[in-house]
């Protein structure tokens, strides 16, 4: 850190001569009445203009303190401010063995307040006023049916800014994309505007551009949405991974909606999935996270998506990838094949139900599931993860209690055995 003195302020109050840090004028003063001590045989030769040099010295600090003392006392201050932030600094860099990170987690849910969006938004406050969580992560379809049509559709604020708008709800939240969120279903440009596109807004069409438009942020603080992106938390001992998953759906290339405007036959999931192997294998991170919108397997339709358990599960296995949290199915599921590092969450039940009858299929690793909506309350220490699966039930108990625990480190072992 540079000091604001210099070489020379550096070193005052440290036992230097005082010429090292008095004016010039001063300085020759001083030498000239070094030299005429030195070289008088007598001291009383010298007679009374020339004083002792004990007691010039003190003469001479109260002036410069007279003249120079409120720079002094600035620069000494500035040194104090800077030394604490580069401790501060220097603490923050290092990773802390004992942290606390807590979160919550959601899916599939814009229907304007209805199909028990507006009741699992209300659970959702009161487990976040207990939990006090520092964000909240959607796996996406975040604005049924069909998207945004633009960063001005007022969905965006009667489907998330007026739902999610208690003050424990307050926090950032890291958005990915699902499938309606690209206009599925739907050709780019509608063939009515809306009131708010005007009369001829190019612009206002369907898409997963408006939601990943800055403009959204200006208008909502809290919504962050990007297609993939990392967030390293915990001094480095967490990674989270987030991940599009659309383009991996072979069946949606071939849709009308696909070429919409950065729509998915704009994106690529080959590298796609080379960028995600580069970020899996440079982590560092003891907890290694991962958010798409498309669940690896799951237990409420009599197949997985072969897509993803293809190219997407050999990765999550080979770089220990310890939970992998999806949406798209309407429900609540867990799954967890024996011997592997990846456990399987689907939350997905952010407000309507699916529409299917309720079954449940093993296709793998199946071994819970509820058929209503819901959300996911996820505490992570440093060697558990604690996620409770709860209902729309103000103030119930969790639905389904998770607990992944990783094995000490020989250093952890060691300390806690002599400690």
């Amino acid at each position: 850190m540079l000091n604001p003195l210099g070489r020379e302020g550096a070193d005052l109050g440290h036992g230097e001569p005082i010429s090292h840090h008095i004016g010039h004028q001063e300085q020759e003063e001083y030498t000239s009445l070094n030299v005429a001590l030195n070289h008088s045989g007598d001291s009383e030769d010298v007679g009374t203009s020339y004083p002792e040099p004990e007691k010039a010295l003190p003469s001479r600090l109260k002036e410069l303190w007279q003249n120079h003392g409120k720079t002094i006392l600035v620069v000494l201050l500035m040194l104090v401010v800077n030394l604490s932030i580069g401790i501060a600094l220097m603490d923050n860099d290092k990773p802390s063995d004992d942290f606390t990170l807590k979160f919550l987690v959601i899916g599939d849910w814009g229907r304007d307040g209805a199909e028990n969006q507006t009741a699992v938004a209300k659970a959702m406050a009161k487990v976040a006023d207990r939990l006090d969580p520092e964000f909240i992560i959607s796996t996406g379809d975040n604005f049924y049916e069909h998207g945004l049509l633009s960063t001005d559709d007022p969905q965006f604020k009667t489907s998330f800014s007026d739902v999610y708008n208690a003050h424990s709800l307050q926090v950032p939240w890291h958005v990915i994309l699902g499938n309606h969120d690209y206009g599925e279903n739907e050709p780019g440009y509608p063939d009515k505007l809306p009131a708010f596109c005007g009369a001829t807004n190019a612009s206002c069409e369907f898409g997963p551009l408006s939601q990943l438009a800055l403009r959204l942020h200006v208008r909502d603080r809290r919504w962050h949405c990007e297609r993939m992106f990392q967030l390293t938390l915990a001094g480095g001992q967490v990674d989270l991974f987030f991940m599009d998953t659309n383009p991996f759906i072979l069946d949606y290339h071939l849709r009308p909606w696909a070429n919409n405007t950065g729509g998915i036959a704009e994106q690529s999931w080959e590298s796609q999935l080379l960028e995600l192997e580069y970020r899996l294998a440079t982590s560092q991170a003891r907890w290694k996270l991962f958010f798409g919108h498309h669940p690896v397997r799951n237990n409420h339709l009599p197949f997985n998506t072969p897509e993803l358990v293809q190219h997407l599960e050999p990765l999550l296995t080979r770089y220990g990838v310890q939970a992998y949290f999806s949406g798209h199915e309407h429900n609540m599921q867990y799954l967890h094949l024996e011997g592997a590092p990846t456990h399987y969450v689907v939350s997905g039940g952010g407000s309507k139900t699916d529409y299917y009858p309720e079954q449940y299929w093993d296709n793998g690793g199946s071994i819970w599931q509820h058929q209503g909506s819901g959300f996911l309350a996820v505490t992570l220490t440093e060697n558990e993860l604690q996620c409770d699966i709860m209902g729309m039930k103000i103030g119930a108990e969790p639905l389904y209690k998770l607990r992944i625990n990783l094995p000490l480190d020989k250093e952890d072992e060691e300390e806690r055995h002599w400690g």
